[in-house]
């Protein structure tokens, strides 16, 4: 296993110990509503859609990278193609 791999695996351990599915689909939602409350009154511009690109982008990079600790096939590849 790499390096990344366990650091990766570590910190997915500590964070969701003790934790309940529900508890973790909660915490999901908060965080979901926490985006949404934070980019109301924000301009559409392409500034600000750039920065959203790139969080979500690597947000579905780490959610691959969870895919992986969980058992998929690891794929060396960067947050880019994920935009």
């Amino acid at each position: 296993m790499s390096l990344v791999g366990t650091i990766m695996r570590t910190v997915f351990t500590i964070q969701t110990f003790n934790k309940s599915l529900a508890d973790l689909i909660q915490s999901a939602r908060a965080g979901g509503q926490s985006i949404d409350s934070h980019l109301q009154g924000k301009p559409d511009n392409a500034h600000n859609r750039q920065q959203m690109r790139h969080v979500i982008g690597i947000e579905r990079w780490g959610q691959r990278r969870i895919q992986t600790i969980l058992g998929d096939p690891s794929i060396q590849d960067e947050y880019d193609s994920y935009q």
